[in-house]
């Protein structure tokens, strides 16, 4: 089956092709077997991806941040960074011609500084958001990385956050963010290290597409968030997307067919 991993368990088929995954119940008139079948046939069509888009990349722009990904990530990163553009064959070259990037194989991440110099660079980035793919084998950071207020300053918010302010005062954190729209978030704790994580968590569901999914610092934490967000009824996962797993946070989301046609 070449690229196509899969792993049997109680109810359903974990199946994984070329980095994405989809989790497929197994009916009582469908064998492993026929599932199997169905799904190395039709591999496009469940993966939502094309063939001809795999090995095909494109540089993508916003503010002073470029990206070089595939094609089937392009979703992802619109979800991240809604004024993202993918730049015309033109702009390509003029890129090439100002940076020496011809030996960068692969997808990179470029931060460019106002003097048009590279002030960060990244290979071998992954944009990926959970309502696209959704791993499933967890990686949490062995520091907390919430007691640093530059986690701010990460890819992920580098366009959505434009400043800063933390202070301290009777005995509370003020958080004070303002972002590139010119909005102003509030936040108080008398922890710094809940303090960051609330202004986190709020960010990511109020711009970056989590409203629906639980966010924690744990199994636990993300489980109870997504109670409040979810039907107790609908059976959770816990999973990470590169956003989460730059963050050492774990989500929940509601397990879903990813492909009920084949059932019909």
């Amino acid at each position: 089956m070449g690229n196509l991993k899969y792993l049997v368990q109680q109810n359903s088929i974990l199946v994984s092709y070329i980095g994405k995954a989809r989790r497929i119940r197994i009916a009582n008139h469908h064998t492993v077997e026929e599932i199997l079948q169905f799904v190395s046939t039709n591999l496009d069509k469940v993966f939502e991806t094309k063939q001809n888009l795999l090995a095909s990349f494109s540089l993508y722009k916003v503010g002073n941040q470029l990206f070089r990904l595939p094609r089937y990530e392009e979703k992802s990163l619109v979800r991240y960074f809604p004024k993202v553009r993918q730049l015309s064959t033109e702009e390509e070259k003029g890129i090439k011609q100002n940076f020496p990037l011809e030996h960068l194989k692969g997808s990179y991440y470029i931060e460019i500084t106002d003097y048009m110099t590279i002030h960060h660079l990244q290979e071998g980035i992954s944009i990926y958001h959970v309502l696209d793919k959704a791993e499933t084998s967890l990686r949490v950071p062995d520091s907390n990385v919430f007691l640093n207020i530059n986690i701010f300053k990460n890819i992920y918010f580098k366009s959505l956050i434009d400043t800063f302010d933390m202070f301290y005062n009777q005995g509370k954190f003020t958080l004070r963010i303002y972002t590139s729209e010119k909005e102003i978030y509030n936040f108080e704790d008398k922890n710094i290290n809940e303090l960051i994580f609330k202004a986190v968590k709020e960010m990511m569901e109020s711009k970056l597409n989590y409203k629906k999914i639980g966010i924690g610092r744990s199994k636990e934490e993300s489980f109870k968030d997504f109670l409040k967000k979810q039907d107790s009824r609908d059976v959770p996962i816990y999973c990470q997307d590169s956003l989460a797993r730059c963050m050492g946070l774990i989500l929940t989301k509601r397990e879903e067919n990813e492909y009920p046609a084949i059932y019909t």
